[in-house]
Parts: structure tokens; sequence; C-alpha cells
């Protein structure tokens, strides 16, 4: 499998709630490259998603010595300081994504929240506008429609696979 391809499946995990297993798939990859800096912001992302802020705020800060314009972990690092009342450094790292990923949609949204919290709606319908413009783009994304994909095949073959399985109980019920 390519660093890559595990990267998926990591995320997959880390979707599925499956923390353990996607550490353990995230620090495959960073034991055959330790400087792939999307794995070590996805692990951040596990430990935010487990409120270990401090494990999660050190993996983000790893991610940006590797690549300091990588904006998911600009991001990231911004609801950080956020989430402990920091509203204006979290501020500030969301525009710094913002200077380096234009494109970047989870920024736009995440300011728009802070406009919206602050009751400047103007600002707040300039950034919200500006996050719905680039999401609809992301959703139309070859990496995203894949990942749709995957996740339907996924259930239609679990579907299908209990299917089989009643079919199978309900026979040998029949038989016995």
């Amino acid at each position: 499998m390519t660093l890559d391809e595990l990267y998926d499946k990591g995320c997959g995990e880390l979707d599925l709630g499956k923390y353990e297993q996607a550490l353990e798939t995230f620090n495959s990859i960073l034991e055959q490259n330790s400087e792939y800096y999307k794995a070590l912001n996805k692990i951040g992302v596990l430990y935010a998603r487990q409120n270990d802020l401090g494990n999660a705020k050190e993996y983000f800060e790893m991610a940006l010595d590797i690549n300091p314009d990588y904006g998911p972990s600009l991001v990231n690092l911004g609801n950080i300081y956020k989430e402990v009342g920091d509203v204006e450094l979290a501020k500030r790292y969301y525009e710094e994504s913002i200077k380096v990923d234009v494109d970047y949609y989870l920024a736009y949204y995440n300011m728009a929240c802070i406009y919206k919290e602050r009751g400047d709606i103007e600002e707040y319908i300039k950034y919200i506008k500006k996050y719905k413009r680039l999401y609809k783009r992301h959703l139309d994304t070859p990496d995203y429609r894949k990942m749709i994909y995957n996740k339907r095949f996924k259930k239609v073959k679990n579907i299908f696979t209990a299917l089989i399985v009643t079919v199978l109980v309900l026979i040998f019920m029949y038989l016995k």
C-alpha cells in the first residue's frame, strides 16, 4: 500500500471513530516518512476529537514545522485557540490559512462563525458566501467523489453481506 493509500485508510478509520486503528495507520505512515505532515495533522485531529487539546496542538505544530503553509493545520490550530477562548489568535490562524491557501473552504467557515458570534453580520455574510462557493467546488473534486463512492460501496457491500448471512441462517434453520 502506498503512503497516500494508507493515509486514505487512516482518514476512513478516523471518520468512523476507530481512533486506535487510525492512530496505528498514521503512525505506520510516519515510520516510513516522518515528514508526512498530513498524517501529523490527522493525528492532531484525532487528539482534538478526544478532547486532548495539548497533544492535538503539538501535532498541528509539528505538521506546520514541516509545511508552514498547510491550511488544514493552520485552521486546526486556530480551532484549538478558539476552543480555549483565545478568539483573536484563532482568527489570526484562520487569516493565515486564507493567505496561504485561498481555496481552503473551512478557513472561511470558521471566520464566518467568529463574525457571527460578534454580531458582525456583514462580515459573516461575506465569509459564509465564500465558504459555500468553495465548498461546492470541493464537492466536485475527483478525490471527494472517490471518497463518496468508496463509502457507498462499503455500505452496499455490508448490506449485501448481511443479506447473505441472513439467507444462510434461514436456509440452515429450514434444513433443521
